[in-house]
């Protein structure tokens, strides 16, 4: 990710996007780390189901609809939202999402981040990956059973 960029400088472009956001009091409701297919050039973003069906238009058609986003520095995009049934289920597809990564230099591993302003309008930006990014993710599925009294483990 944003390969030969030292440290300093993601982390003040990760500052920028945030500062972007908060300027605009967007609030982020999703950050999507690119995975291979997503920054293959095809401009296809995967986006969950529960993300989709959420916060994007409800969708009639599996051909989809076009959805406008401007990002934290004031240029605008159209997408083209959509899904396909894959197994009785929906998968929901962000399309044109190569022009946001190449206007913000982004490659495997860095992020997509989805916010949202009060009155309703899709902002959107990319920033490179940060330390608690690679933490995240991917989720470790953990037994459901929850002990008493913690782990006996304490911070610091």
């Amino acid at each position: 990710p944003m390969a030969g960029h030292s440290q300093e400088a993601r982390n003040s472009a990760v500052r920028a996007v945030l500062k972007g956001l908060e300027d605009l009091n967007a609030v982020v409701f999703f950050e999507k780390s690119l995975t291979s297919s997503d920054a293959s050039g095809s401009g296809r973003v995967v986006i969950p189901k529960a993300i989709a069906e959420q916060y994007f238009p409800r969708l009639e058609q599996a051909n989809g609809i076009p959805v406008n986003a401007t990002d934290t520095r004031g240029r605008t995009y159209t997408f083209k939202f959509r899904f396909w049934i894959n197994n009785q289920s929906r998968m929901y597809l962000l399309e044109g999402a190569g022009e946001l990564h190449r206007a913000f230099e982004m490659s495997v591993g860095d992020v997509m981040v989805f916010a949202q302003k009060p009155d309703g309008e899709l902002i959107m930006a990319g920033r490179p990956a940060t330390k608690s990014d690679v933490i995240k993710k991917p989720p470790i599925k953990r037994p459901a059973a929850p002990k008493e009294g913690g782990s006996g483990k304490r911070d610091g």
